[in-house]
């Protein structure tokens, strides 16, 4: 085991000044989980978390600036001015020593209970690699293993991995999270726990399994998906989850573009049917729903088969949407070596060189890009109405098909010969 103090982790300003100002009042103070684990992997923190003794009214005391974040859970937020944080206006959250209650419904803990002793508040925390605490002069506080784990490249629970499922089965979908996050295996006591306690994962919120699945097909190794249907969690995903197994759990990629309707896209491409229902169920945002869902759609179109076609697929997508799907395209196809998947390969690169010319020359696939507007008809005497956005399509449409035609006069004679 290394020397605790040997290990020195550069803590942000504000955490420091946070610890400080809290022992100087006779209290203890740590920065604490994933912010620890992530500094010692090399990683930047997202977010750094402190645990102390004090308790929340006397946080509240010692600091201008707080927010009740939590409070009845011994959480407050303390907030810290640019000179104070050294870095911009930062907030940090600062939680009580405590001992978790009963955890009734299999997600949060009825009640809570402060204590004086670090080593029980590591204790109730899921992994042992997020049960760390680090002070600036003590060094690592490590009751559970963790740098060993680290180390290992392990993910293991504080304690009986049935314990800790059982109080918050969300933890089971972190593991497995985690797992894809850093590229760590997980303990077989743990995967054997998530499959006997599955079926708890249907008291979390949808919104929290959401979270947990963005996060783990985001990371650099989404094909860990796989554990949830290894172990039984994706019967409880949403309804219609488990369909994907089904069909062939699609190929999932690393190095694809880490935006989360692009990789909810990749892993729903071969459930076209089922895709919307899905994201709708895990309550994703409307935007991500209808991405999601469109990308999924153009896995299961025939291929624009001409520049022409290609701009009518920018015109009802977008140019975003296209782009990713042919780049993402190419990515699946790029390792193929049969025959059969050069060909396509080759296709996909076509496409994206229509795609690159098409926004080189400023092609039009829009209504704001065509070259009239409705006032434009109305001066030839067309009528506002369904017939004027009829005759707007319609020239669109001619447009797509000749390119250099983006022109009002043109246009205008395009419509009259509509017209008459």
């Amino acid at each position: 085991m290394k020397d605790p103090k040997a290990i020195q982790i550069t803590v942000p300003k504000g955490v420091e000044l946070i610890i400080r100002q809290i022992e100087q009042a006779g209290y203890e103070a740590y920065a604490v989980g994933g912010c620890v684990r992530d500094a010692l992997l090399g990683r930047e923190p997202e977010d750094w978390d402190i645990t102390t003794s004090a308790k929340p009214e006397v946080v509240k005391s010692l600091f201008l600036r707080t927010i009740d974040t939590g409070i009845e859970h011994g959480t407050v937020t303390v907030l810290l001015s640019v000179q104070e944080a050294g870095e911009g206006d930062r907030a940090f959250e600062v939680t009580t020593y405590r001992v978790d209650g009963i955890y009734e419904d299999g997600r949060h803990p009825k009640a809570v209970s402060f204590t004086g002793s670090l080593e029980e508040d590591l204790a109730r925390r899921d992994f042992t690699i997020n049960a760390m605490a680090y002070h600036m002069d003590r060094g690592i506080i490590d009751c559970y293993h963790g740098q060993e784990d680290l180390e290992n490249k392990r993910i293991r629970t504080v304690g009986r991995a049935e314990e800790r499922f059982t109080e918050d089965a969300l933890r089971m979908m972190r593991g497995i999270r985690f797992s894809a996050q850093l590229d760590f295996q997980i303990e077989a006591d743990c995967l054997q726990a998530m499959l006997a306690l599955r079926e708890n994962l249907g008291k979390v919120s949808k919104e929290r399994i959401a979270v947990e699945l963005v996060k783990l097909l985001c990371s650099p190794h989404p094909e860990r998906v796989k554990l949830l249907f290894s172990t039984g969690l994706s019967d409880f995903v949403t309804q219609h989850f488990s369909e994907i197994e089904k069909r062939g759990i699609p190929s999932l990629l690393g190095n694809a573009k880490d935006k989360k309707y692009l990789r909810l896209g990749l892993l729903l491409r071969h459930l076209p049917e089922y895709a919307k229902e899905i994201l709708e169920e895990l309550k994703l945002d409307r935007e991500c729903i209808d991405q999601a869902s469109a990308f999924v759609e153009l896995f299961s179109l025939e291929e624009a088969d001409s520049p022409y076609a290609l701009r009518k697929r920018l015109s009802h997508y977008g140019l975003e949407l296209v782009q990713d799907f042919y780049e993402t395209k190419a990515l699946l196809l790029e390792n193929v070596s049969n025959t059969p998947g050069k060909a396509m390969s080759e296709q996909v690169k076509l496409r994206l060189s229509w795609l690159q010319k098409i926004q080189q020359e400023g092609d039009c696939y829009t209504l704001s890009d065509l070259a009239i507007k409705g006032k434009d008809l109305l001066s030839i005497g067309v009528k506002a109405g369904p017939a004027m956005g009829e005759l707007l399509h319609q020239a669109l449409d001619y447009v797509m098909q000749n390119p250099s035609e983006n022109d009002r006069e043109a246009l205008l004679s395009f419509v009259k010969s509509r017209i008459c």
